[in-house]
């Protein structure tokens, strides 16, 4: 799988309006992303972490990479399943560490789990 360097990483950080709230980021030039081309223009807030993990996952770090893959394919049309597959494949390229791809590959399926449920719930009525 083909990472880019983080050094050809740009973006425009776009500060929060609420102090709860994350920063977003425009990437500036279109970046590869093993399979995945993230054009210039597409804003993601990197990996979404609550407020109270942020102290030990910050929503950019490492794993920034696959955390743009993951929502560049989330919003163009793609399910979650693959999305997280793109996403655990992309960490372990990243080099992070085996426990952290568990907990953050565990996490992304069981807030996609939730909000898909809320997405059927909200369908039903």
């Amino acid at each position: 799988m083909q990472i880019e360097p983080r050094d050809n990483y740009r973006v425009d950080i776009m500060l929060p309006t609420r102090w709860y709230r994350q920063a977003r980021y425009r990437v500036i030039r279109k970046i590869t992303v093993g399979d995945v081309t993230i054009p210039a223009g597409f804003v993601t807030d990197g990996a979404t972490v609550p407020i109270f993990l942020r102290w030990a996952f910050p929503p950019v770090g490492r794993y920034f990479p696959a955390a743009m893959a993951h929502d560049y394919l989330l919003v163009k049309g793609y399910s979650w399943k693959h999305s997280n597959a793109v996403f655990r494949q992309t960490l372990l390229h990243c080099n992070i560490p085996t426990w952290q791809r568990v907990l953050m590959g565990a996490a992304t399926s069981v807030y996609g789990t939730f909000k898909e449920l809320g997405k059927k719930l909200r369908n039903f009525g």
